[in-house]
């Protein structure tokens, strides 16, 4: 194909050219058209980057166009996928430079199609589609994976929170038991007291039980089905054992604990 003339008497005669021609200014932006390529894809394109008109892999090739050096061929082929109403249309421009008005300037001349490559056209632009949709599917899976991650992420944080707050929950308990134990060993201990250390151990030991089995609660709250046992409690009786827990510490560390419950 021969280079054509080009020119502001160029633009003004392919106004007629039976295909698209398009003028783009050096900085990618459509400044004039012949409406072909209006009428292909519904919309006006006067003023949009030309960019926008391609998918993702024409978008590529379109930005090494706009980017020649002075080394660069004044004219050369270009092959893009153009987007339209939810579809992909192949098309291949002759891609023109010149100067008009002192303004290096673009045209992009559409090749006129061979009907015996039609059925090829058809096959690459339905390829194309099918590409673009995949990719949809991809990015939707990448964001499903993404949510599941976060969520696994929290609960891993959720999880090390909760161990966390059950071991300090626990160690008070078994310096409890600890300690009265080791009361227990002393050959001077008198048997009342050591029959309140004992009862001071089983009602820690208890209170280790219901730590746990609020934690086996909190599962079934998650699972749906806490059942909920109310029964009724004697608050002085319970505000006096809970001061008997923390009777042995407090003495082992020279305090006198003392409470009074009405």
């Amino acid at each position: 194909m021969s280079e054509p003339r080009v020119g502001s008497s160029l633009h003004a005669c392919l106004r007629g050219f039976p295909a698209a021609v398009i003028e783009v200014s050096r900085t990618g932006v459509v400044s004039d058209s012949n409406g072909k390529l209006e009428s292909l894809l519904g919309r006006e394109i006067i003023g949009l980057r030309f960019a926008e008109l391609l998918d993702a892999t024409s978008q590529t090739k379109w930005a090494h166009l706009l980017s020649r050096d002075s080394g660069s061929p004044d004219s050369s082929l270009f092959e893009c996928v153009v987007q339209r109403r939810g579809t992909l249309e192949l098309r291949t421009f002759a891609a023109v430079w010149g100067n008009e008005g002192g303004q290096e300037r673009l045209w992009l001349l559409e090749y006129s199609r061979d009907l015996r490559l039609e059925p090829l056209y058809e096959e690459l632009g339905a390829a194309n589609s099918e590409l673009v949709q995949i990719q949809r599917e991809l990015a939707k899976e990448r964001s499903r994976l993404a949510q599941a991650l976060g969520v696994q992420q929290a609960a891993v944080r959720l999880r090390d929170q909760v161990l966390a707050i059950v071991a300090h929950d626990l160690r008070g308990p078994l310096d409890r038991i600890s300690a009265s134990a080791a009361v227990l060993g002393e050959v001077s201990l008198d048997p009342q007291s050591r029959d309140k250390l004992l009862q001071l151990i089983a009602r820690t030991v208890e209170g280790m039980n219901v730590m746990v089995r609020d934690l086996l609660d909190a599962a079934s709250i998650d699972a749906g089905r806490l059942a909920v046992d109310r029964q009724k409690v004697q608050v002085p009786a319970l505000v006096t054992a809970t001061a008997e827990l923390f009777r042995t510490q407090a003495e082992a560390k020279g305090l006198a604990l003392t409470c009074s419950a009405a």
